[in-house]
């Protein structure tokens, strides 16, 4: 389908990513799609009566005539799945957006980047090792991501925007609706060094569960996320849970044990995630990280081309002999534990040697 195609279905909010992926599998248009669905072609059967409705409403072709003349007027950029400019490192996660609404620019700066997520209602403690942290994240140039919210994520854009590296921000509301309305400068303070991002377009009524929702993107940017503070409730555990679901590292700073605004990071310490006391404990994770801070390399703009394959991306090359595999049938013939596949693959699409599909199948390209 065309990019006007995946707009329509976009505007249409009973209708979710893995639907949309589903009809861009079986129609090149969605007039043909449209045509199918007044003919009640059996096959559109896992489409349900409220969706068929949603999708003949003659009101959705004048709604996205107005939106297309809003992204034009606004220098908002709508990129699908299928565009070049859709991250690679979001690709890889179980439930990718099918378009992204872009206010500023994602480029290959930010192909390795970094989540700072907690609480909206930090306190000194928490405002000041964020500051840090990210601070020593931006003088090294990654990009840093968060959401847009109040506390631990406004001080996490601002940090990086005073170090004037790149920082992107994921809304839970629609691209033109900045939550909270306080943020909105800073918005376009990030669209001016990072991008604004948002897979609800223009006009969709906000909702509690998007802000849920959005967190597996803020998690999907990234190789890590990394709590700074967060009480037992915090909507920041979310995107340490998608984190972890995604095969991406999970930090998360210690706090008194007096007080319940560091139940979350705690709570996630037990679980498993690593404990940061300093950048340093996020530095030791990552080699890409260790090699940056070598002047004499040029980590943005090295060719993907010269480097190595580790020992188990190596049997996945071979695996995959520029065959169409879904992941059962990859970890089937490799004899690699999946946690150990997943890493792999993802380091190989970054290098451009492997591409993913929906529904987890992945195609060696070189």
């Amino acid at each position: 389908m065309e990019k006007e195609d995946i707009l329509y279905l976009s505007l249409i909010n009973k209708i979710g990513p893995k639907t949309i992926f589903k009809l861009v599998e079986n129609y090149t248009h969605v007039e043909s799609l449209l045509v199918e669905l007044k003919k009640g072609n059996p096959q559109l059967g896992f489409l349900n009566h409220e969706q068929k409705k949603a999708l003949l409403d003659e009101s959705v072709k004048r709604h996205q005539h107005n939106i297309i003349k809003y992204l034009a007027h606004e220098k908002v950029d709508f990129v699908t799945y299928w565009d070049k400019k859709y991250p690679d490192i979001l690709k890889q996660i179980g439930d990718p957006p099918a378009g992204l609404f872009i206010r500023g620019e994602i480029t290959n700066e930010d192909k390795f980047s970094l989540a700072f997520v907690g609480t909206r209602n930090c306190d000194t403690y928490g405002r000041t090792i964020t500051e840090k942290l990210c601070q020593s994240t931006a003088s090294l140039g990654i990009s840093i991501v968060s959401g847009l919210a109040k506390g631990i994520d406004t001080v996490a854009h601002i940090s990086a925007l005073k170090m004037k590296s790149r920082t992107i921000a994921v809304l839970g509301t629609s691209i033109d609706n900045v939550y909270p309305g306080e943020n909105r400068r800073l918005a376009y303070k990030i669209r001016d060094n990072g991008a604004v991002i948002s897979e609800f377009a223009p006009g969709i009524k906000t909702v509690p569960a998007n802000f849920v929702r959005r967190n597996r993107i803020i998690s999907g940017l990234c190789r890590a996320v990394i709590v700074t503070q967060a009480g037992a409730g915090s909507g920041a555990l979310t995107t340490a849970i998608n984190a972890v679901e995604q095969n991406r590292e999970v930090f998360a700073v210690p706090g008194s044990v007096e007080t319940k605004m560091h139940e979350g990071c705690h709570y996630l310490i037990k679980q498993g995630a690593k404990l940061v006391e300093s950048f340093d404990d996020i530095i030791q994770e990552f080699q890409l990280l260790q090699d940056r801070q070598n002047p004499q390399m040029s980590w943005i703009n090295e060719d993907v081309k010269e480097l190595t394959y580790s020992k188990n991306e190596k049997i996945l090359m071979d695996c995959l002999q520029k065959d169409m595999l879904h992941i059962d049938s990859i970890q089937h013939s490799c004899g690699l534990k999946l946690p150990n596949i997943l890493s792999s693959l993802m380091n190989l699409e970054l290098k451009g040697y492997v591409k993913q599909y929906p529904g987890k199948i992945f195609k060696r390209i070189v």
